[in-house]
């Protein structure tokens, strides 16, 4: 899809008191707008690309209004069942057993080093390499969930915003990760 084309919005999603715009999307991967409608849920659309098979989400929010999205509302929502978590840092013993399994998963094949976890929310996988010996790094647009992980956990190298603005060294990382973040990209 051409700059042009990325720039009309046919949509918007009412937010709060705030009006989201939607832009339409072709797939994320090899650029095809030839895909199959999996699921109708308007204003969204799973849709499975007909060249590469990857299945991806239509219309998107843009990236200059993704910050809007993960506030605290969103990590405690006041309606889970249609947007976010119910309570995302209260949950904290259920996100550690899951984020550290995760860690032991990457221990396998990193037996120490630096990471660097992009959607690093309230720090529950970094504290996890952390107790492992690993130095962390993690990038969170949602100020509220990285305000808990430099509280809770004393991780203080957490940039809140968004990824290309965040102060990295080039190659200064073992590893990256990104659980739960790519579906949340533009």
């Amino acid at each position: 899809m051409s700059n042009d084309a990325q720039a009309l919005t046919t949509a918007s999603l009412a937010f709060g008191e705030e009006e989201l715009p939607l832009v339409p999307v072709d797939c994320y991967l090899c650029g095809s707008d030839r895909a199959k409608v999996l699921l109708n849920d308007p204003p969204f659309t799973v849709k499975k690309c007909d060249s590469c098979g990857l299945g991806y989400v239509t219309p998107r929010i843009p990236e200059s209004h993704l910050h809007l999205i993960y506030q605290t509302e969103y990590f405690k929502s006041q309606s889970a069942s249609d947007f976010g978590y119910s309570d995302y840092t209260k949950d904290k013993l259920g996100y550690l057993k899951t984020f550290d399994k995760k860690a032991r998963i990457v221990q396998q094949y990193l037996k120490r080093g630096r990471v660097l976890e992009v959607g690093s929310a309230a720090g529950f996988f970094l504290h996890s390499m952390q107790q492992r010996g690993f130095e962390v790094e993690g990038v969170e647009v949602s100020q509220y969930v990285s305000d808990f992980a430099r509280s809770e956990f004393g991780l203080t190298d957490i940039f809140t915003g968004l990824l290309k603005d965040a102060p990295l060294a080039e190659q200064s990382f073992d590893a990256v990760a990104m659980w739960d973040v790519v579906e949340h990209l533009s």
